[in-house]
């Protein structure tokens, strides 16, 4: 179960597991911050190692995902125009040797 972890100052950290958090309560190096969701506040300086949010990350705009999966749907085809039907009887009569194969344990 994650933590919620707010630094000295307030701002958001990494969650951190439910384990490190009672170490960091029983050591005061840490103080509830919120009950509900569970939430701690460090009571001790740190390099701020911030939670990536939404915004900071950007925006994907609909017309890019639509081209990325046109050019996906492109190479799927072109892949499968690429396998023969002798390299599926091939592929097939591995598969058949495989599963009829008995095994000694």
């Amino acid at each position: 179960m994650r933590v919620f972890v707010l630094s000295m100052r307030g701002e958001p950290l990494t969650p951190i597991m439910h384990r490190k958090a009672r170490i960091l309560l029983s050591l005061g190096k840490a103080k509830v911050y919120k009950s509900a969701p569970f939430t701690i506040q460090l009571m001790y300086a740190t390099d701020e190692a911030k939670q990536d949010t939404a915004g900071e990350k950007g925006i994907i705009e609909f017309s890019d995902v639509k081209d990325l999966l046109a050019s996906r749907k492109d190479y799927r085809t072109e892949a499968g125009e690429a396998v023969n039907s002798v390299q599926l009887a091939t592929i097939y009569e591995l598969d058949t040797k495989r599963k009829t194969a008995t095994t000694k344990h």
